[in-house]
């Protein structure tokens, strides 16, 4: 889930102009769905309106137009895009999560889509000042807003906040992840917490671009618990009041009466003695490890993982897909008990690395399905575009 300018092309598909779109109007917002989409859209309708009375009483403003929101089936990738620039509107994309995704933690997808989305909406679309009467002269009526103040904050703080209201006011949510949880606890543990400088910029380092949702989540629920939860609205607007932007530093200490570095201070304290505490938990009721298999690069990347493992026709070696972020990604596999080399650099620690062989080179995390005694009997999932429109997953076979 990601801002953007409704104006920016999509990179890997065209829209179909064969579709046949239908609207429905509710009172804060307008609809538009294509043919087959009529029960997501009843839906949609239903749980949008709901994200507006609990978003506009969370941040303390309520947008004046209505709400443009496009439902679309033509991908199997879910997320979600959002803005109030020059008009509110909203892109949701009618696919659940992955299980293994970030976003598989909840019980009505749907339901976190929207909230998450809207809460941007309802963040960037505050504006007061003279930032409000640029607006008033210069754009609102016309050509909608020219100014958004909001939008230029960190990332942190837009994909924080609305990290945290998805979880705090919609279904589940990742603030309620076990794996979310996972990522920042073991960054902890392992000394690896990143500073709001390190992510701001785009982390390098795992979890790569889910940083600003992870660490900017927990700072955001950290204002929420440690300064009052109308501190949040208290920083939009004041943020949203200011001809110059970009002066985050200047608007915390004016709304919590700290400046950025004592803020972060508090907060990775906060997170170190929360984990810490949780770890000598868990120790306390004792470990079940298994041995380890692979190891990501002793660089960290940012977009390193491994995952899908399947037992080959053997029992003597396991599949997996792989993506260290620094080389062609693809399916490998691993013998189940060894620990020759056969990958020799940038595996992360040769000494322990047991035998990794590459197998196919494939993107998009493609997902070994079925693993035949022959070499050509690999069948796998991935995602690519179909008819310049669409992005599906489909299987394939190797050969």
């Amino acid at each position: 889930m990601a801002l953007i300018l409704w104006l920016w092309p999509g990179r890997e598909a065209h829209a179909n102009p064969d579709l046949e779109f239908r609207t429905i109007e509710t009172e804060h917002f307008v609809i538009h769905y294509h043919v087959g989409e009529e029960q997501v859209a009843d839906r949609v309708a239903m749980l949008a309106e709901r994200a507006y009375e609990r978003l506009t009483l969370g941040l303390a403003h309520a947008p004046a137009l209505r709400t443009q929101v496009v439902i679309t089936d033509t991908t199997d990738a879910s997320n979600g895009f959002a803005n109030a620039v020059p008009f509110p509107r909203i892109q949701l994309y009618a696919a659940a999560p992955d299980t293994l995704s970030v976003l598989g933690s909840y019980d009505d997808w749907l339901d976190i889509l929207i909230t998450h989305e809207y809460s941007h909406v309802v963040h960037i679309d505050t504006v007061h000042g003279v930032p409000r009467l640029l607006n008033a002269l210069l754009g609102f009526g016309v050509v909608g807003k020219v100014l958004g103040p909001n939008i230029v904050q960190p990332r942190w703080i837009l994909e924080g906040q609305a990290t945290m209201f998805e979880s705090d006011l919609g279904a589940e949510g990742r603030h309620r992840s076990a794996l979310f949880d996972m990522f920042v606890r073991m960054a902890v543990l392992d000394g690896r917490f990143q500073s709001l400088d390190q992510i701001n910029s785009g982390a390098r380092v795992f979890p790569g671009g889910s940083s600003v949702y992870l660490y900017g989540l927990h700072l955001m629920h950290y204002i929420a618990m440690q300064y009052g939860r109308d501190k949040l609205a208290e920083l939009s607007h004041t943020y949203s009041s200011r001809l110059v932007p970009w002066g985050i530093n200047r608007a915390l200490k004016d709304v919590i009466g700290v400046d950025f570095d004592q803020l972060e201070q508090e907060y990775q304290a906060y997170l170190e003695r929360r984990f810490y505490a949780e770890a000598r938990q868990i120790r306390a009721r004792g470990l079940r490890q298994g041995r380890r298999l692979t190891y990501t690069s002793s660089a960290g990347a940012s977009g390193a993982h491994v995952r899908y493992p399947v037992w080959g026709p053997d029992d003597a070696h396991i599949y997996f897909f792989d993506d260290d972020g620094q080389r062609q990604s693809g399916i490998k596999r691993v013998v189940a008990e060894g620990s020759r080399i056969r990958e020799g650099r940038g595996i992360g620690n040769q000494n322990k690395s047991p035998d990794i062989e590459r197998i196919i080179d494939v993107e998009d995390a493609s997902r070994p399905s079925f693993i035949g005694p022959n070499p050509d009997q690999i069948v796998f999932d991935m995602v690519g575009v179909h008819d310049l429109r669409y992005r599906w997953s489909d299987l394939y076979r190797w050969k």
